[in-house]
């Protein structure tokens, strides 16, 4: 089996902190078009949340994913105590 690699990561709170150097003007459209974006998303959620039927089908593709994903921990949990 390969050997793991450590990779180090920066969480940031937005793409502008991604880069230290970005402009002041920069950094403002850059935070312009995050607000209309998020607003654009919680928008859209808020109409999916108001069709009863989208949101059906919604939960039902959740439950979907839900249960692949346990699916797939049940999988690797077979596995613990293993070397790598």
């Amino acid at each position: 089996m390969a050997k793991s690699k450590v990779v180090k990561v920066r969480v940031v709170d937005s793409p502008s902190d991604a880069h230290p150097g970005m402009s002041k003007e920069a950094k403002k459209r850059e935070e312009d078009y995050q607000a209309e974006d998020d607003l654009r998303t919680l928008t859209k959620a808020e109409e999916i949340r108001g069709d009863g039927k989208r949101m059906a089908r919604a939960r039902r593709k959740l439950g979907d994913q839900v249960t692949s994903l346990t699916r797939t921990v049940r999988s690797l949990g077979s596995g613990r105590g293993r070397s790598r």
